[in-house]
């Protein structure tokens, strides 16, 4: 939160719980599940900051966010929302990340025409000396409304009454998913419980890159695993290049190949042994797939993004395995 001098305490923003169902009973809001970084602004003064969901400062890669005056007066808040970058009219992970990963100053800048983002904003936690997250969903819309004017990157997430409507319209344009929200909850910053519920029409998951296998002298897949409850780390899947351009695959590649080692990361031996070459369990990536099987591996995995991510954070679900 923003202290006195300007300074400020990121927090862990709250999450929604995986659900199967639209709630029924209660007073919800229903949003669409855009498909990007989640984003928090700190503005106290002539000082903005730009913090990630873990706890990642992004001010630097978001110049767009800093630059408060273009979209609010006011002179302290904390805005909550997803950073997303559009191709075709739909939100892309993968090229939200060609900004999220970017270190330079000078190549932001000139990333800042190439990949333009977008900031969906869908909440308000503190403005102007007073924290509003003990306030109701509602209230906190209604303040954001007051001080946020939309402009080419900054959009306020609309609210639908109709969830099944919102899913069906979701699922038919191939977006992630939608977020059911209780306009009644508080924001419980680092908390995740039923007040909000995401339903998602595809899954992904964060897994660690264990080994890849290559045809001819080029990456052909890369070899995926998560950890355990016994902190062991499983072989789940493959997944080939997705959306990288060769390019952009050849320099993976090169990094990758910094990162071999002799031995297995898995605690298992697994069918693809005679063929891969290991690696450091250190690099982790964003996994879009169908369904999980009765083995517990990916169906359909595709490679969405390389990701920043502790590797001993990529885990199976409470109780999966």
């Amino acid at each position: 939160m923003i202290k006195g001098g300007g300074s400020m305490d990121p927090l862990i923003p709250f999450e929604p719980i995986s659900a199967s169902h639209i709630p029924v009973e209660g007073d919800w809001a229903f949003q669409v599940k855009w498909d990007g970084v989640r984003i928090l602004v700190y503005k106290s003064g002539a000082e903005t900051e730009v913090i990630n969901r873990h706890l990642n400062n992004r001010t630097l890669q978001y110049p767009e966010l800093v630059e408060t005056k273009s979209y609010s007066k006011e002179d302290s808040f904390i805005l909550d929302g997803e950073v997303i970058a559009l191709v075709n009219g739909k939100p892309s992970f993968h090229e939200v990340m060609k900004r999220d990963r970017l270190r330079g100053k000078e190549a932001i800048e000139l990333m800042r025409d190439e990949v333009p983002i977008i900031y969906m904003v869908f909440d308000c936690l503190y403005m102007n000396g007073l924290s509003l997250m003990d306030k109701p969903l509602h209230e906190r819309q209604q303040m954001l409304r007051s001080i946020i004017k939309e402009t080419e990157h900054i959009r306020i997430t609309e609210n639908f009454d109709e969830g099944d409507g919102l899913l069906r319209a979701v699922k038919e344009q191939g977006l992630e998913g939608i977020v059911c929200k209780d306009l009644n909850s508080c924001y419980l910053p680092g908390g995740k419980d039923p007040r909000w519920q995401k339903i998602k029409n595809y899954l992904d998951v964060i897994a660690v890159v264990c080994g890849f296998i290559k045809q001819g002298t080029r990456i052909r897949s890369l070899l995926l695993g998560l950890y355990g409850e016994d902190n062991k780390l499983y072989y789940i899947g493959k997944a080939g290049r997705g959306r990288y351009s060769d390019k952009e695959w050849q320099t993976i590649q090169e990094y990758l190949e910094r990162a071999e080692q002799p031995n297995s990361p898995y605690d298992h031996p697994h069918k693809e042994a005679r063929d891969c070459q290991w690696l450091s369990p250190i690099y982790t990536v964003k996994i879009q797939f169908l369904e999980w099987t009765a083995s517990k591996t990916l169906r359909q995995p595709v490679l969405d993004s390389f990701v920043e991510r502790k590797p001993l954070e990529c885990r199976f679900e409470k109780g999966e395995r």
